[in-house]
């Protein structure tokens, strides 16, 4: 898709605390390394983090198009609310992730056992103990298996609400025709395993 914008146009119109509010929800956000972002959740409450990173706005868009350009995708979402404390990074083994390394999440609950294996573009941590900014998480990119792409691990706090994560963005592999319904039918199927490994594992 082409837009008759520049990168950094782009970046101010959906990665800004205006841009969020286009797309997200209503935020607030510092652009720095070390910046505060609030996130508005309506009864959920709020989110508050602090920016580990501040990359740019042409090394995202080149990151995403390395990911996915030229291939249909698809976004698989799994969301469950956990007890304080908890940390969804050492449930599977991602805590202390390095970026630039490889990393496998790995779960067995339920009679399932899942890894995925990839190199850690991302990896924010947050404190322990209980407030706005208990939140963690890896990002890994994953070019294997039957579903790669972009897969998110963490813990976020939604307000009062906490919850654990796991996300992805997916594409079709490189050696099947393209189309959406087989990037839909991956996270689909992405979605269905970890739901279950994640009630299994939080029951």
């Amino acid at each position: 898709m082409a837009v008759p914008a520049t990168a950094e146009e782009v970046w101010e119109s959906v990665a800004t605390g205006p841009g969020y509010r286009r797309w997200f929800v209503e935020a607030e956000l510092e652009p720095r390394v070390g910046g505060t972002l609030v996130t508005h959740h309506g009864d959920f409450g709020d989110s508050e983090g602090t920016l580990p990173g501040w990359r740019s706005a042409l090394r995202l868009l080149a990151e995403f198009h390395t990911h996915f350009a030229g291939r249909q995708t698809a976004q698989a979402l799994v969301m469950r609310e956990v007890p304080a404390g908890h940390r969804l990074t050492v449930l599977l083994g991602l805590d202390g992730a390095v970026v630039g390394q490889q990393a496998t999440a790995r779960a067995e609950a339920g009679g399932r056992h899942l890894a995925v294996t990839g190199m850690v573009i991302e990896a924010s941590g947050g404190p322990t103990g209980e407030g706005p900014t208990q939140q963690d998480s890896v990002v890994l990119r994953v070019a294997d298996g039957a579903a790669p792409g972009v897969y998110e691990f963490g813990t976020m706090q939604y307000g009062e609400t906490r919850m654990s994560v796991v996300r992805g963005y997916l594409h079709v592999p490189a050696d099947a025709d393209p189309g959406v319904a087989e990037a839909a039918q991956a996270a689909r199927a992405v979605e269905h395993d970890w739901a279950a490994v994640l009630d299994a594992l939080l029951a």
